[in-house]
């Protein structure tokens, strides 16, 4: 999960609009397949701007919380983490990936 989580060890940001946990789960796992921010921006629908202080606020949880990011990520959205957290990301962004196309 850490490896997942290593591309947003960086800086720390605020953005106004509102994103799902579906979509945040969406930009941690196509940004950790190294998916430009262009192409992140379009499948989650926000400005490419918006993304990127998306990642910038991604990043906070990751240094705050480390290998629990994932799971703090499921708690700001009001959500209670799976057993199987891996399993539940992978299936939420397939499903969300698929229906932005």
């Amino acid at each position: 999960m850490m490896n997942m989580l290593a591309s947003f060890v960086a800086g720390e940001g605020k953005t106004k609009d509102r994103y799902t946990l579906d979509q945040v789960l969406t930009i941690v796992v196509l940004r950790s397949k190294k998916v430009t921010v262009e192409d992140i921006a379009k499948i989650v629908g926000h400005p490419k701007n918006s993304v990127n202080y998306k990642m910038l606020w991604i990043s906070k949880k990751v240094k705050q919380f480390g290998d629990e990011a994932i799971n703090e990520l499921y708690k700001v959205f009001k959500e209670e983490a799976p057993a199987d957290v891996q399993a539940d990301v992978d299936a939420r962004v397939e499903k969300f990936v698929e229906a932005a196309s």
